[in-house]
């Protein structure tokens, strides 16, 4: 319990007087539709912290650790306004009623600007020793790749890799113009998709899923090495 103590003194004593932090160069980076679809592993070692550290915006508004007798804890600020939540590996200290385990998890719920808010689970696991890049995780932006996007057409699954490679068909084959309005608007769909769910980009985008649909349908095709249909229109 004495080890608790100090070092909650000491960083409350580095909080009350540090001034604004820069991140390491070294950090592991992952984006925040990543972490909510899976748990993540955090590792530890004596001697050293390791910190989650949120620059989306988000505030760290409570937290909960399944096994405190070998860990402490804390963060770079009050609930509510904490970006930063920080672990150290302690020599394992007996607390009365608390049970043990080999990997703890721990959750972190934060609020987003808009007011909603956001659960995260970590797995923590002991290490001898741990790279410096891995000291600091560093929850970012969404980020997406075309083919984690998946639409249901008539012709079967397809992935926004599909309707790229549809889209560039159409115009390799002068079946379509740049300068339509459909194929700018499928152009800005595509690119905001690569930042949020698919859903939002429609919406932002304002082009019809039926579109979309049948870019992919094409590009499906040309996956397949079928013959692609002549006299293409997205109408």
């Amino acid at each position: 319990m004495k080890n608790t103590h100090f070092f909650s003194l000491l960083t409350a004593t580095f909080l009350t007087f540090s001034v604004p932090f820069s991140l390491p160069v070294y950090s592991v980076d992952i984006p925040q539709n990543r972490l909510l679809e899976k748990t993540f592993t955090v590792k530890v070692a004596p001697g050293k912290v390791t910190a989650i550290h949120f620059t989306t915006g988000e505030k760290i508004i409570n937290y909960l650790l399944s096994d405190e007798t070998k860990l402490i804890h804390n963060l770079n600020a009050q609930k509510g306004s904490a970006t930063t939540f920080m672990l150290r590996e302690i020599q394992p200290d007996p607390i009365y009623g608390a049970t043990r385990s080999t990997v703890p998890n721990l959750l972190l719920t934060t609020r987003l600007p808009d007011g909603t808010t956001q659960l995260y689970e970590f797995l923590i696991t002991f290490e001898k020793h741990i790279g410096e890049n891995e000291r600091v995780i560093r929850v970012t932006h969404p980020s997406y790749r075309l083919s984690d996007h998946r639409l249901f057409t008539s012709k079967g699954e397809v992935t926004l890799d599909h309707v790229q490679a549809g889209l560039s068909h159409i115009l390799a084959t002068q079946q379509a113009s740049y300068s339509e309005p459909i194929i700018q608007q499928i152009r800005q769909f595509l690119a905001l998709a690569n930042q949020m769910p698919k859903e939002q980009a429609l919406r932002i985008s304002m082009v019809d899923i039926s579109a979309v649909q049948r870019l992919g349908e094409i590009g499906l095709q040309l996956n397949q090495s079928s013959p692609s249909p002549s006299n293409f229109t997205l109408n």
